[in-house]
């Protein structure tokens, strides 16, 4: 399960970002399926993961557009909220042709998720394997899903992007400790370190992840840092793994094929039952694996344009490129591989 945010992405390629006052011809305009919660379903969906998606999408063509690319990518949408009267959230997304990214987003009130929108998912919440939840949603919303995710005993990984002061300020006393796994990136964990006053906040990236680990008594802790690769507090000791070579074309959702890899091999595949913190450490090997398989899954993506048309299918990094659908509403191909009875 995915708990996060869905929204319409407007990507705008250009190597010149605007001033006040100007008026630039870009290179090229798209819309696409988008937001943390969405891109983080489909790629689960892709690997041959039953997925359930936790959000809020408008009642508008757009959201109807959305629901039915999350559908037609095997992705259940039982638990995602309509809110007839308002309109769907659209992020415009600043994209360099080196690959750089900024982003102009608004959620508004209307189509935030709720905390009562998360009692209605409660029951599908008890019945996952695993959880994902972003910070998309409003600090008590994300406190909420990760207090229904503790009381459900099931594996919980906190992607805690986008990365916003305030979200850190509020969130950065979330129990770190019972949580699965945490992948923020540099910026992220930069953020919350500083949030809760931890000199590290400033200290090299490489360190981060232990920093984070030893502050927030995190088992498992991955920090995303682009070009260099990751680096992992295991709960004993940290290390680091680099990024694997690759052409970088669009970066926009590489934390989230990272995100959605880690969880799938961590929790989603081959254990009977995924491992909580309470069940003990998580096996080096099997902490290896995973992480190579987020890196595998963020290499592939980076090196194609578009975030929700760059994540990889299951078997992708060394195989074909990922076409584009002719809408947003177009099914997608996805491979399909022996799936697990529980929904992540």
């Amino acid at each position: 399960m995915v708990v996060g945010g869905f929204c319409l992405d407007c990507i705008v390629t250009t190597d010149t970002l605007p001033a006040w006052g100007d008026d630039l011809r870009v290179d090229a305009v798209r819309t696409r399926p988008g937001g943390k919660g969405l891109n983080q379903a489909v790629a689960l969906a892709r690997r041959g993961v039953p997925v359930r998606a936790v959000g809020v999408v408008g009642g508008d063509t757009t959201g109807r557009e959305l629901l039915a690319v999350l559908r037609a990518e095997g992705v259940d949408t039982a638990t995602m909220a309509v809110r007839a009267a308002a309109a769907t959230p659209v992020c415009v997304v600043l994209a360099h042709p080196d690959g750089r990214t900024a982003f102009l987003c608004r959620w508004a009130e209307a189509v935030e998720l709720t905390t009562a929108d998360l009692t209605t998912a409660r029951d599908a919440i008890h019945s996952a394997r695993a959880v994902i939840v972003t910070f998309d949603p409003p600090p008590a919303t994300v406190r909420a899903a990760v207090d229904h995710a503790l009381a459900a005993g099931v594996a919980l990984v906190v992607h805690p992007a986008p990365p916003e002061r305030s979200a850190a300020a509020a969130l950065v006393d979330l129990p770190w400790d019972r949580v699965s796994a945490a992948t923020p990136n540099e910026q992220e964990a930069r953020l919350l370190l500083a949030a809760a006053g931890d000199p590290a906040a400033t200290g090299p990236g490489a360190e981060l992840a232990a920093a984070f680990g030893r502050r927030f008594a995190t088992p498992l802790v991955c920090v995303t840092r682009a070009e260099h690769g990751v680096a992992v507090w295991d709960g004993a000791r940290g290390w680091a793994r680099p990024a694997h070579p690759t052409s970088v074309v669009d970066t926009t959702a590489a934390s989230d094929a990272f995100t959605a890899a880690l969880t799938h091999v961590l929790f989603a595949a081959g254990a009977a039952e995924p491992r909580v913190p309470s069940s003990g450490p998580l096996p080096a090997g099997l902490v290896e694996t995973a992480v190579e398989a987020g890196l595998a899954a963020a290499a592939w993506t980076v090196r194609h344009r578009g975030a929700f048309d760059a994540l990889p299918h299951l078997g992708e990094p060394a195989g074909r490129a990922p076409s584009e659908p002719a809408s947003p509403a177009a099914a997608v191909a996805f491979r399909r591989e022996e799936q697990p009875d529980k929904h992540v």
